[in-house]
């Protein structure tokens, strides 16, 4: 099994100052254009099935980037969204690190993870972006259920196109894979279904794994790989194989 090379980067913004991060890559072995991962804010860093799927991903020959977060572990959307356009326009030009492909980056996200992701690919017009796969996305970020901080629900209503996924999806340009529990209670299956909708069916995949939930079957504290994680593993590897 190869080794795998963890470095703690900086990412630089033109506003706010620099964010920190780890990069995961494999260590013996020139690696591709970096993938950055946004996180669920309901988990912890450590966040269950993550470093699976980051050791999965180095283990292939990918280098992949998970950032910092200011305020414990919860997504501030205006934030998050800033520091991940930061990371792909540093990344796409070769100054994260020397050791990095650059020109692509591709993102994955998971929960509301997944829906910056998506905001992310979409700015990029599907150039310093190729690919995106979200997995338990949801479909709307001011979702009047009480998880937005009301500053944030104020945003989107100042500035509705920033922050619509549907204008989002719908304007990739690169290619996407939704993947989704089947029974998912925290981001209904219905909001999977409708991303989907608003996406190029030619670009797009949506991937519903039965009978799981919005952590693809694990729990706290992790034991084990779950077949849906193991799979998702390999989504990923094949995906961005083909793009970056």
């Amino acid at each position: 099994m190869a080794a795998t090379l963890r470095l703690r980067i900086r990412v630089p913004r033109s506003e706010g100052g620099p964010v920190a991060g780890t990069l995961c890559a494999p260590e013996d072995r020139p690696a591709p254009p970096p993938i950055l991962f946004l996180r669920e804010d309901s988990l912890a860093p450590e966040g269950l099935f993550y470093p699976t799927i980051v050791d999965r991903l180095a283990q292939s020959g990918f280098a992949t980037a998970i950032l910092d977060r200011r305020e414990g572990h919860a997504i501030d959307p205006v934030e998050e969204l800033d520091v991940s356009r930061a990371f792909v326009a540093e990344a796409a030009a070769g100054r994260i690190d020397p050791r990095l492909a650059r020109g692509r980056v591709g993102v994955v996200g998971h929960g509301l993870g997944g829906a910056i992701a998506l905001l992310v690919a979409a700015a990029s017009g599907g150039e310093s972006v190729p690919g995106v796969v979200t997995l338990g996305a949801c479909a709307q970020l001011a979702r009047g259920d009480g998880r937005m901080p009301p500053s944030f629900v104020d945003e989107v209503a100042r500035r509705p196109d920033r922050y619509s996924l549907e204008r989002a999806v719908r304007e990739l340009r690169g290619r996407a894979v939704f993947v989704h529990g089947e029974e998912d209670s925290l981001v209904p299956i219905e909001e999977a279904e409708r991303l989907y909708h608003w996406a190029d069916k030619d670009r797009a995949r949506l991937v519903i794994m039965e009978k799981v939930g919005h952590n693809f079957g694990t729990k706290a504290p992790f034991v084990g790989l779950t077949k849906e994680v193991d799979r998702i593993g390999k989504i990923l590897v094949d995906f961005f194989a083909t793009l970056l």
